[in-house]
């Protein structure tokens, strides 16, 4: 026997009838959103950025991930290298 198909108005009836206890909901206030926000870390400067970075292609030139001409080319590309 083949199963009767039911429409998607039936299915939606019978989900509602399983489903009998009221269902909750998060609510966020804005003051809190905006608080959530503003404890975020300051952005980092680019002076930090580029020694950070610098100090990770080294890293990886040391360790042997990376050659040393690429490197240096590299740094030169992103104007930490003269």
């Amino acid at each position: 026997m083949a199963a009767k198909k039911k429409s998607f108005s039936e299915l939606l009836k019978e989900l509602n009838e399983f489903d009998t206890k009221p269902r909750q909901r998060l609510l966020v206030k804005s003051h809190v959103a905006s608080g959530a926000k503003a404890t975020q870390k300051p952005a980092i400067s680019k002076q930090d950025l580029g020694l950070l970075l610098k100090s990770a292609i080294n890293d990886a030139v040391a360790s042997g991930r990376l050659s040393g001409t690429s490197a240096v080319t590299g740094l030169r590309a992103l104007g930490l290298e003269e």
